[in-house]
């Protein structure tokens, strides 16, 4: 009799130490499940209601997350990203690349957003970027810099309706003066190659990455209205990194 007192005890402790287990384990199974079953899926298009304004960010630097899904390593991206009133304001966005990609993520390259106005904190990558929409920010951010006697609505209209030419770049004179990181300069290029008498003249800001493209000597492309060739537009070539399929 003292000896089935002494076990029973033990007996109830051990039975209620393997009920504990049992819900223990049981609880973390249902909430495992709940968890995976409602986990947030990526949306094909990174927009939502707070992140609506499409624009873009000009990287400054980047680095790994440590974060590797099948050979495509996730990136912190450093950014500057262009306002609609054309400042910047810095953020980041992570983002998945793949290694062979990676060498096109570079500091100067541009990447499309989109941002909430209310809050500068929320910045997304943009899935569905619109390039006029890009391309008017980019003109835009020039302008902010540089304000000219020609207004921001002249500008665009040059870009979205003049033509576009190649011409050859007769010469390029730099002032010596600096406005940021943009030098001021002059640049004369030959519009007609059947007569090389006849040149335009323009005074602009270039930045450091232009100088390489506005070579004297060498051909590039303007964009001018008929009936003004003298405001032309250099048509410079922007990096805007696009993901590839």
């Amino acid at each position: 009799m003292d000896t089935l007192l002494l076990y029973y005890p033990r007996f109830l402790l051990f039975l209620v130490f393997i009920m504990i287990l049992l819900l223990l384990i049981l609880a973390f199974f249902l909430i495992y499940s709940v968890a995976k079953g409602f986990r947030p899926q990526a949306s094909p298009s990174l927009k939502s209601a707070d992140c609506h304004i499409q624009s873009v960010g000009i990287i400054k630097g980047k680095s790994r997350t440590g974060l590797t899904i099948n050979e495509s390593h996730q990136l912190r991206i450093e950014l500057d990203v262009i306002a609609q009133d054309g400042t910047l304001f810095p953020s980041f966005v992570r983002r998945l690349v793949p290694i062979e990609l990676m060498y096109e993520i570079k500091p100067g390259t541009m990447v499309p957003i989109v941002y909430n106005p209310e809050n500068l904190n929320e910045v997304k990558w943009d899935e569905d970027p619109n390039p006029e929409i890009i391309q008017k920010r980019i003109l835009y951010r020039q302008y902010h810099k540089h304000p000219s006697d020609i207004s921001f609505d002249y500008l665009w209209k040059i870009f979205t309706a003049g033509n576009k030419k190649r011409v050859y770049l007769k010469d390029l004179r730099l002032s010596g003066q600096k406005e940021g990181d943009d030098f001021k300069a002059q640049i004369t290029v030959c519009p007609d190659n059947e007569n090389p008498a006849k040149t335009l003249s323009k005074n602009t800001y270039i930045s450091e990455a232009m100088l390489d493209y506005l070579v004297p000597g060498r051909y590039i492309e303007i964009i001018y209205l008929p009936d003004d060739e003298e405001n032309f537009l250099l048509a410079a070539p922007q990096e805007v990194y696009i993901p590839r399929e």
